[in-house]
C-alpha cells in the first residue's frame, strides 16, 4: 500500500513538491483538467513498472509501507487464481485478474 506521495505543483523549477500521507482510502478532488487522472496515471506506471517515469509531471516520489516476505506471499496467495484446465502458467509467474481479465503476472 503507498504510504506516502509527493506532487510537484506548477511548472516552475523552484516549485515545491507536497507530501501527502494516505490512507487505506485517499480522493483526488478538483475541478476539471487539474490533473487528477494524470496524478492516478503516473501512480499506476509507477506500480506496474516499480520505477519513475521521465514523462512524470506530477508524481515526484512515492513511499510505500513496508512488511515482511510472509505477509507479501499472504497477500499475493489471496489475488492468486488457479488455472484453467487448459492454461499454462510459467513457472515465476500467478494469474490474477482486474476488470474481468486474467493476467500473467511475474
Amino acid at each position: 500500500m503507498i504510504k506516502n506521495l509527493r506532487l510537484k505543483f506548477g511548472k516552475g523549477p523552484g516549485s515545491v513538491a507536497e507530501q501527502i500521507s494516505t490512507t487505506p482510502v485517499t480522493v483526488f478532488v478538483g475541478p476539471n483538467n487539474s490533473g487528477k487522472s494524470k496524478v492516478l496515471s503516473e501512480i499506476h506506471r509507477f506500480c506496474t513498472s516499480g520505477q519513475k517515469n521521465t514523462t512524470d509531471v506530477i508524481v515526484d516520489e512515492i513511499e510505500f509501507n513496508v512488511f515482511t516476505e510472509a505477509v507479501a506471499d499472504d497477500k499475493i496467495k489471496r489475488v492468486t487464481l488457479k488455472p484453467h484446465a487448459a492454461e499454462s502458467v510459467l513457472p515465476d509467474h500467478v494469474l490474477s485478474s482486474q476488470k474481468y481479465r486474467r493476467h500473467s503476472v511475474p
